[in-house]
């Protein structure tokens, strides 16, 4: 990162500073006398690691290579044990229906709701969705316009990407409306730990559920610190 500034027609440029994830969460740890503080940190330096295998990235510099043995110790090395926690109402609502969940894995983990719309006299734009989730004891509501609704071939993806690391257990659910407001899809519920759940009892490449296991158990370091 550069500072830049103009004044008077003049560019000045600041000092240009170098720094990442991994370089500030070692920092942290290594100045931290909390085990709490130590074990979110080592495990969130263990799901970059597995990130990177996975896509792959730098995997020749990965994000644990500065924790020492003693260090590691504080990475969580068990599988995390999951429940699939999906449900959907049954009011017999067909207008959108649901093709499949899914977790995408950005800048922000996101839970990926594969839609189809199917009343043809929809578009996307004729609909919004509204999704809903408890952030520590506050009900919160998000509403998605049709508009953002990612479209592939004949499915239309609705993405959320709003909890926070110590909801990786975190019930959302998801309710498609119509532009008067009326419900034309089920509710249905979803979360990350039960996309992580399904992975686990199905066949998964190994570097996928490395990844996933690593995700979940850095979610749980997050949820014993701050919860």
């Amino acid at each position: 990162a550069t500072l830049y500034a103009v004044k008077d027609g003049v560019t000045y440029i600041g000092e240009t500073y170098t720094s990442s994830v991994r370089d500030y969460a070692y920092g942290k740890f290594a100045s931290s006398t909390d085990d709490a503080y130590k074990t979110l940190l080592a495990n969130l330096l263990k799901y970059g690691e597995t990130a990177q295998i996975y896509r792959p990235y730098k995997a020749d510099d990965l994000a644990t290579s500065v924790l020492s043995a003693e260090e590691q110790a504080y990475i969580t090395t068990t599988v995390p044990s999951v429940t699939n926690r999906s449900a959907a109402t049954s009011n017999g609502l067909t207008g959108v229906t649901l093709a499949q969940n899914a977790l995408g894995i950005a800048s922000a983990v996101q839970i990926q709701f594969v839609t189809k719309i199917a009343d043809t006299s929809y578009t996307a734009s004729d609909l919004y969705a509204v999704v809903s989730w408890n952030h520590k004891g506050t009900a919160m509501t998000k509403r998605i316009e049709g508009s953002d609704f990612v479209k592939m071939g004949n499915f239309y993806t609705i993405i959320f990407e709003d909890l926070c690391a110590y909801e990786g257990r975190e019930l959302v659910e998801l309710t498609v409306y119509n532009t008067e407001g009326v419900a034309v899809s089920e509710t249905w519920t979803y979360s990350i730990e039960s996309y992580v759940a399904y992975r686990q009892g199905i066949t998964t490449a190994e570097a996928t559920m490395n990844t996933l296991n690593a995700l979940m158990n850095y979610y749980d370091a997050a949820e014993a610190y701050f919860g």
